[in-house]
């Protein structure tokens, strides 16, 4: 939320939110009809959080999460089974190397291929 004030009063107030893209619900959606559980880790504020995984029926989530936090709580996952984290900034770094698969999108994707094994993805 954005509060624009001058000394006296507020003048405008602007709610700011970013929409889920219907991709990401496609891919939800065909995971969890593979039996994948779905867990979420952001570090963004608890009611974003709890919003976008109602919206996408992830049940588990975790929300205010600091990067090495994020790490931690993949190597934590992984003791139930093998973990693929999906990430997409320099933040998610250490999740992407702690899972067992890490895929990264966007701005990740440059922190993926300097991380991966050598001679995986490169020619």
């Amino acid at each position: 939320m954005v509060v624009l004030m001058d000394e006296q009063r507020v003048l405008a107030v602007v709610a700011l939110a970013d929409r889920v893209r219907e991709s990401a619900r496609q891919a939800i959606h065909g995971l969890h009809g593979m039996g994948i559980e779905i867990v979420m880790i952001t570090g963004d504020a608890e009611a974003v959080a709890k919003t976008v995984a109602r919206e996408l029926g992830i049940a588990r989530f975790y929300a205010r999460v600091l990067p090495q936090d994020k790490s931690r709580l993949v190597g934590k996952l992984k003791r139930n089974g093998p973990v693929a984290f999906v990430g997409d900034g320099i933040n998610d770094a250490p999740a992407l190397l702690e899972a067992d698969l890490g895929i990264a999108i966007g701005a990740g994707t440059n922190v993926a291929i300097e991380s991966a094994d050598p001679g995986v993805g490169r020619e």
